[in-house]
C-alpha cells in the first residue's frame, strides 16, 4: 500500500474506533505536514469524516506541543489508569485491534 491510502486506511479505523464507542461526530482534525496528511485523497476522506481538517504550522512548536500533549493524555487516561498482564490484555480491555 503507498502512504497516503496506509493513512486513509488508519484514520478510516480510528474514525470507526470513535464511533464504537459512541463518539459519532468529529469537530476537527488536527494533523501535522507529512506527505500523506497533505495529499488531495487524504484531504478530502478527512473532510468527509470530520467538518474541520487542519494542518499545523510547519515550524509552530506551539501547535506542534499541543498535538503531543493529547497524545500524553491519552496515554495517560486510557493506558496508565490500571495495569495489564500485557499488550494483548491491554488491547482487548481497550479494545484495539492492531496488525
Amino acid at each position: 500500500m503507498s502512504g497516503t491510502v496506509t493513512t486513509i486506511v488508519f484514520f478510516a479505523r480510528t474514525r470507526a474506533f470513535f464511533a464504537a464507542h459512541g463518539i459519532m461526530r468529529l469537530h476537527g482534525v488536527i494533523l501535522v505536514n507529512g506527505a500523506n496528511q497533505r495529499a488531495t485523497n487524504f484531504t478530502r476522506t478527512a473532510e468527509a469524516l470530520a467538518s474541520k481538517h487542519q494542518r499545523i504550522r510547519v515550524y509552530t512548536p506551539r501547535q506542534n506541543g499541543k498535538v503531543e500533549r493529547f497524545d500524553r493524555l491519552l496515554v495517560d487516561e486510557v493506558f496508565c489508569t490500571r495495569s495489564y498482564a500485557g499488550k494483548l490484555a491491554r488491547r482487548t480491555a481497550v479494545g484495539v485491534s492492531v496488525n
